[in-house]
Formats: structure tokens, C-alpha cells, sequence
């Protein structure tokens, strides 16, 4: 079982992952997520957490993985490129499709117009592998994680108010 809890500080909000014994709540390990605004889970296996670093909220600027140690595996940079769907206060990241060690996120067309394409990621590395480009000018989403909750999704929990000695 996953939970990501969001730790008060006097310097803002800290985000962390635990895997926790389902019998317990015992942690087994920790990752202290880097610094966010917001946070979301995408993925378990791999561990892949979007960041809200903005003050608008509006979607994620970055996709963090993680090792099994609890260490940052590699970090993706989306900016203003791609859609993330990872958006406060809803609890989801909808636009991004992990499969294996891949990320598959659509560009963003700035505008309803424009086509989009869908750009692969490996998140081992954190590169840019290739891109799906659009047939037909069409804009491309990725609507099966919507539709379609993975096999973990039970798994993973919002993030919410810790208990007493969990952001210790």
C-alpha cells in the first residue's frame, strides 16, 4: 500500500510517499518528495510522482521517479509543453500512461485546434525517447487512464492530513 502525506513546515508543505505494511500502516520505506507545491502519485511500480511547482495549480511541471531505496531515479521536466492532467484539487493525473519504464504524455497544441502529438519518456533515464506524431492534424489525448483505472489504483491514496509522528 502507497500513501503520499503532505507534511506542514513553516516553510510550506512537504510531500511524502511511503510503502506501508497493509496489516500496520508500518512504514517500509520513505521517499521525501523534492519540492512542490502539490503532489500526485501516477504510478507504483515504477514510483512516478508529478509536481505542482506553480502557484496557479493548474497542472504539473515535472515527473519525478523513484527507486525501491527511496532515492530520485530521474526527473522529467514537462514545462509548458506537454499535458500533464495533474491538476489541484483533483486527486489524478489522467493524461499520463505508464507502461514499463515509459511515460506516454500528449504535447501540448496550445490551442483546440492545432494537433497534438504523444511523446514517449523513459523514466529510467528521464529522456525523451521518441514521439507519436498526428496522422491527420488531429489532437491526441490519452483518455485509457481515464476510462480505464489500472490494476493499482487501489493502491494509491490522496494526499492528506498525516497522523501524529508521520512527517517525522
Amino acid at each position: 500500500m502507497l500513501t503520499l502525506t503532505v507534511c506542514p513546515t513553516a516553510a510550506g508543505s512537504r510531500f511524502r510517499v511511503a510503502e506501508r505494511d497493509p496489516r500496520t500502516g508500518a512504514p517500509t520505506w520513505k521517499y521525501d518528495v523534492p519540492k512542490a507545491s502539490s503532489a500526485w502519485l501516477v504510478s507504483r511500480d515504477p514510483l512516478v510522482v508529478a509536481l505542482i511547482q506553480s502557484d496557479d495549480g493548474l497542472d504539473s511541471e515535472q515527473l519525478v521517479t523513484a527507486t525501491s531505496q527511496g532515492t530520485t531515479q530521474s526527473t522529467i521536466t514537462l514545462g509548458k509543453d506537454y499535458i500533464a492532467g495533474c491538476t489541484d484539487p483533483l486527486p489524478t493525473c489522467n493524461a499520463i500512461t505508464v507502461v514499463g519504464n515509459t511515460a506516454f504524455l500528449p504535447t501540448d497544441p496550445y490551442s483546440l485546434t492545432d494537433p497534438s502529438d504523444i511523446a514517449a519518456f523513459d523514466l529510467r533515464t528521464g529522456q525523451k525517447t521518441h514521439t507519436f506524431k498526428s496522422p491527420d492534424e488531429s489532437t491526441w489525448g490519452l483518455y485509457e487512464a481515464m476510462a480505464k483505472p489500472s490494476s493499482h489504483s487501489s493502491e494509491l491514496t490522496r494526499p492528506c492530513t498525516p497522523p501524529p509522528g508521520s512527517c517525522a
